[in-house]
């Protein structure tokens, strides 16, 4: 009974801090989502990369907007890349 006292009141005093948090990366303050991620690898426009053992997807941020790329990712900072796949198959850009 003891214990169980404890464990109680130990889950009573520690709930409200063990909620969720927002989660960054590349920032110490992410406040527009529950996970953000800030700046792109090395000098390239690639934020995210998603399932690059197969068919994934690319999140590239460019001068003229958001780039979806498709099995493709691009390491270049000028806008007419059409960047490398990580994968065989046909590569597509969404922008």
């Amino acid at each position: 009974m003891k214990f169980l006292s404890i464990i109680l009141g130990m889950a009573l005093f520690l709930g409200p801090a063990m909620k969720a948090q927002n989660v960054g990366i590349g920032t110490t303050t992410p406040t527009l989502g529950k996970f953000e991620i800030k700046g792109a690898a090395g000098t390239g426009t690639t934020v995210a990369v998603f399932g690059t053992e197969g068919a994934g997807l690319s999140i590239q941020k460019d001068a003229d907007g958001t780039i979806i790329g498709f099995i493709q990712y691009r390491d270049q900072t000028f806008v007419n890349s059409q960047g490398n796949r990580f994968a065989n198959g046909y590569a597509a850009i969404l922008a």
